[in-house]
Formats: structure tokens, C-alpha cells, sequence
């Protein structure tokens, strides 16, 4: 089975992964809070695995991240520790300790239910 688009991961993971890493890119910090200049293209979300699944990683919490998709793209192949800018590492080490809170994940989805967005994703 192709696992291509957002379909490799259910959106309530997805959702508890965006919870863990506070709603912020794990590589330059960026989120929807953050303030922007007007000019500035949206924010998009993604999320990255540390190591590739071409390169024998899965899609535990802890082989993933959030990423903008600016540092998504940016990133390509080159490793994260060696991609990640000074304090990122650590934070995506602690990061990926952290433990998914999946009920919280499925709270935020069932709120999302007929929302626009959400089924924008779908």
C-alpha cells in the first residue's frame, strides 16, 4: 500500500505530534504565533522524519517532527542533526522523549469536524 500525502498518519497523531512540538517548526521555530511580516507567505506545517523511511526510519513519534515547509523542502537529504541550527538539536532531542498525549489528538480533531480546514487536508 502507497502511504503517500497525509494518509501515513492518522490525523489524531498528526495532531498530538503538532501538540508535542508546540504548534512550532522543530528546526527554526516558527509557528502561528510567531510574528511575520504581512508579506510573508502562510505558514505551513508539515511534519519530517528525522531519518527518512528510504533510509530505514518509521513513523514513530520519535523518528518525527514538526517542520515548516520552507525547512521541510530545505532540508532534503542532508541529516537533521547537521541541518539543525544551534539549539535545535537539543530541542528535538527533548523532544522526541516527550510522550504523545493521542487522546489529546483526537480531542483537537473532533472539534475540527466539518471544519473547512480540516476537510481541506482530507
Amino acid at each position: 500500500m502507497n502511504k503517500s500525502g497525509s494518509h501515513w498518519i492518522t490525523p489524531s497523531k498528526r495532531a498530538a505530534i503538532y501538540e508535542r512540538d508546540g504548534w512550532e517548526c522543530a528546526y527554526c521555530g516558527r509557528g502561528p504565533r510567531a510574528k511575520r511580516n504581512p508579506k510573508q507567505a502562510q505558514l505551513i506545517l508539515t511534519l519530517d522524519h528525522l531519518t527518512p523511511r528510504c533510509q530505514g526510519g518509521d513513523n514513530s513519534a520519535a523518528n518525527l517532527v514538526t517542520c515548516c515547509a520552507r525547512c521541510n523542502s530545505s532540508r532534503q537529504e542532508k541529516p537533521w542533526r547537521e541541518f539543525a541550527p544551534g539549539g535545535a538539536q537539543e530541542r528535538i532531542e527533548w523532544l522526541i522523549e516527550q510522550s504523545l498525549d493521542l487522546d489529546l489528538g483526537k480531542s483537537i480533531i473532533a472539534s475540527l469536524k466539518g471544519s473547512p480546514e480540516l476537510e481541506a487536508t482530507r
